[in-house]
């Protein structure tokens, strides 16, 4: 319906406007712009150039080794470039970039429809658990607090992440959970060799890795110091918070997260200048890597996205 899709449009809009909103009363603007100077710009722009150059080519070889499984071969400049393509509409909803992504993957690679979207979900899975991962073993290795909690929380991280994965692959009926199991959103979790699972974990562990890389850059840049513990346990949360299709781009969700999680370390308006900077340093880094190296799947995913929302009976 249009409707619908009009409101799943503005929806991220005014969610950022909401908090944003809300931070700024309890921010003063001077405050936070006194923080902004030319010496953390020179730090912020590089550090996020970077991060937006590896992580890229990081989901180009996670992509294209997934495509490859599904039947088909894609390189990974090519898979990088229809990743970069769907920042365009990512930026403002997560879930349509994904939609997008899974678009230029069934045209450009010739994959089924459920095959992209699964080639996709199967990234965004992966992400979720290694996030889990991290922010639990990160928790466990650095905690001030007693032994018998810090196994706690290794034990508990390992049980979600593993066992989670251990019933998608049982080889035994799972009742009323069957029918989930078999969504061909988790057919290459489901039935691919654990060889590449693996390797999948490995490639997008390094994908979280260097986006607290490049937090912990940000917020030093600022004269942040956070321990290495609640650094990445406080990125990694920040990444699963930034990813909720309710704010465009994560502004406004990841300036409060990083109060909230980060605020023994610093005052609120120098913790609200680096991650706004951060993610505007990153929103303009993405979105020049749609229009210069992805331009035509830009403008094709765009066009193909709308179409489909716009077709009867969505």
């Amino acid at each position: 319906m249009k409707g619908a899709t009009i409101l799943r449009w503005l929806l991220p809009f005014v969610g950022t406007g909401a908090l944003l909103a809300y931070l700024l009363r309890r921010i003063q603007l001077r405050d936070a712009l006194d923080a902004v100077t030319l010496e953390s710009a020179l730090v912020i722009v590089p550090v996020t150039l970077g991060y937006g150059c590896l992580s890229v080519w990081i989901d180009g070889v996670s992509l294209a080794r997934l495509t490859r499984y599904a039947g088909r071969v894609a390189d990974v400049a090519t898979c990088a470039r229809i990743k970069a393509a769907s920042y365009a509409l990512g930026l403002v909803n997560y879930a349509v970039g994904a939609a997008a992504l899974a678009v230029l993957f069934r045209r450009r690679v010739g994959l089924g429809l459920a095959a992209a979207a699964g080639l996709v979900a199967t990234v965004a899975i992966t992400d979720l658990a290694m996030l889990i991962l991290v922010t639990g073993t990160s928790t466990a290795l650095f905690t001030t607090e007693a032994a018998a909690l810090r196994t706690s929380v290794a034990v508990t991280t390992i049980a979600v992440v593993f066992g989670g994965l251990a019933v998608l692959r049982a080889p035994v009926p799972l009742g009323p959970l069957e029918r989930l199991r078999h969504l061909d959103l988790f057919r290459t979790v489901r039935s691919a060799p654990v060889s590449l699972l693996a390797e999948l974990a490995l490639l997008r562990i390094a994908f979280v890795l260097t986006f607290i890389a490049m937090g912990a850059g940000c917020l030093l840049a600022f004269g942040v110091h956070i321990p290495p513990g609640p650094l990445v346990a406080g990125m990694a949360s920040i990444a699963l918070i930034g990813a909720l299709p309710i704010a465009v781009a994560g502004l406004g969700t990841v300036q409060l997260a990083t109060i909230g999680l980060f605020s023994a370390y610093a005052d609120d308006a120098t913790l609200f200048a680096a991650s706004l900077a951060m993610q505007v340093a990153m929103i303009l880094v993405r979105a020049a890597m749609a229009l210069v190296f992805a331009r035509e799947f830009t403008r094709e995913a765009a066009q193909a996205t709308r179409s489909e929302a716009e077709a009867p009976g969505t």
